[in-house]
């Protein structure tokens, strides 16, 4: 598979896909079936690193109609999604999906690391009373 998920730390508090070279919408939905079953498994709030930096190319065409669709059926405890590694086309077309979807684009944010993310993702739940878990 090319889509790998596992908990970034140990208190499991950020998950983390790390996709790897080429990819398709069948391992993404294994891949977000096996996220949300990590998410179900604990009691509070979990944030996601979407890593892309090992897969060079772009995806498969209907990202954003993916992305909104795992949004929308996310387990309750999920927080937010920071990706990773994105080219160029990604970034437009996530500032297209912050344009089309403003009330969920809130829940998504781009770094350049996966260390960076993770330092994102705490600077976020300081911001949101109650949510640092």
């Amino acid at each position: 598979m090319t889509i790998s998920t596992s908990w970034f730390d140990p208190d499991k508090t950020i998950a983390r896909y790390e996709f790897v070279g080429q990819w398709t919408w069948e391992e993404f939905e294994v891949a977000v079936r096996e996220i949300n079953l990590m998410l179900d498994s604990v009691p509070h709030r979990v944030d996601v690193i979407i890593d892309f930096s090992q897969s060079p190319g772009e995806p498969p065409r209907g990202v954003l109609s993916h992305i909104r669709g795992g949004t929308l059926n996310a387990p309750a405890n999920w927080g937010g999604g920071v990706f990773v590694g994105i080219s160029p086309f990604l970034r437009v077309l996530f500032n297209t999906f912050t344009r089309i979807e403003p009330k969920l684009s809130r829940r998504y944010a781009i770094a350049d690391t996966a260390e960076a993310a993770r330092a994102l993702i705490v600077q976020r739940r300081a911001a949101q009373p109650g949510t640092e878990t």
